[in-house]
């Protein structure tokens, strides 16, 4: 059975993780696009003739294709990549204020209230 590693013992943790992914996520959509976009060019260059296109029309294609994929992927790729700063960065600073810092100060006294007893 495969165990759950990620830390989601805590809200914050977990809200900081999701915007750490949503940042990566926003690296790698450009590419996904980017690959996709090329695959529709290539199939209209190679079959213009079966799709009834001359050959003066790909141009056109080609740069309605491109923007298109540049509006598409650049709002998704802004709105991940600040969505995701501001998400990680709101989780990790509510986590450590909120939840971390008393941890290690429960911890500290435990670990001083060991001391004493030794």
């Amino acid at each position: 059975m495969i165990e759950n590693k990620l830390p989601t013992d805590n809200l914050y943790k977990s809200i900081a993780i999701f915007g750490l992914v949503m940042l990566i996520t926003s690296f790698i959509i450009p590419g996904i696009y980017n690959n996709k976009t090329r695959n529709d060019i290539e199939y209209f260059y190679q079959n213009y003739e079966k799709l009834g296109i001359e050959k003066s029309e790909l141009v056109n294609i080609n740069s309605e294709l491109t923007n298109e994929y540049y509006v598409e992927n650049k709002l998704l790729t802004v709105f991940l990549f600040f969505g995701g700063i501001l998400t990680m960065v709101f989780g990790f600073v509510f986590w450590y204020f909120k939840t971390q810092k008393y941890l290690d100060i429960i911890l500290k006294e435990k670990a001083l209230n060991t001391k004493r007893r030794e």
